[in-house]
């Protein structure tokens, strides 16, 4: 790709950057250029690898370039493109549904303690990671051992745990210095 850039660079000169595909195959080659950058000096592989992958995603944006040349795929594009509209309503909805149930999950089992299946990334205590749970579930993967485990006895739960403004609810004690632990019992 970086060849390609460079020899199209200098056979058209300021040219080049006329063309709109032009100019997104020199926004993908910095963005691998990028992408090199960063792999080098990023020690950080939880952020390096969503960027590669980001990256990744942007280069299959080349193979649109095709839809000008092969005819048959002019059709099927093109009603993708038409119908983006309103999937981003369905998703704007779906969203919003998402939201509801989580913000129900959080008050339902945000102080349940966490055991068997609801673990850390899988919980009802911020609405990231209920979210996620819902998101999790509506795909099937694990549901059922989920709701099991919210019936399952916890041990030295408290039945009705009430909140401490000067010593407020956390995860962890490592998450907030001097806070307290929730380990509330499921409810009934």
């Amino acid at each position: 790709f970086v060849g390609e850039a460079s020899l199209k660079i200098m056979g058209f000169g300021v040219m080049y950057f006329r063309s709109g595909w032009n100019r997104f195959d020199f926004a993908i080659v910095c963005g691998l250029l990028f992408g090199f950058v960063l792999d080098r000096f990023v020690t950080n592989q939880l952020f390096l690898s969503s960027i590669s992958s980001i990256l990744g995603f942007i280069r299959i944006g080349r193979l649109f370039r095709l839809v000008r040349f092969v005819k048959p795929l002019r059709a099927p594009i093109n009603a993708i493109i038409h119908v983006i509209p309103g999937m981003t309503n369905i998703g704007a909805l779906v969203l919003l549904l998402f939201f509801v149930y989580a913000v129900c999950g959080m008050q339902l089992y945000g102080t349940v303690a966490i055991q068997g299946d609801m673990n850390e990334q899988a919980n009802f205590r911020t609405i990231g990671n209920a979210m996620t749970s819902l998101f999790r579930f509506s795909t099937g993967e694990n549901w059922n051992g989920f709701m099991w485990s919210l019936f399952e006895e916890r041990e030295e739960c408290e039945t009705d745990p009430r909140y401490n403004e000067e010593s407020p609810w956390c995860v962890q004690d490592r998450d907030y210095p001097g806070c307290t632990e929730v380990n509330g019992c499921r409810t009934q």
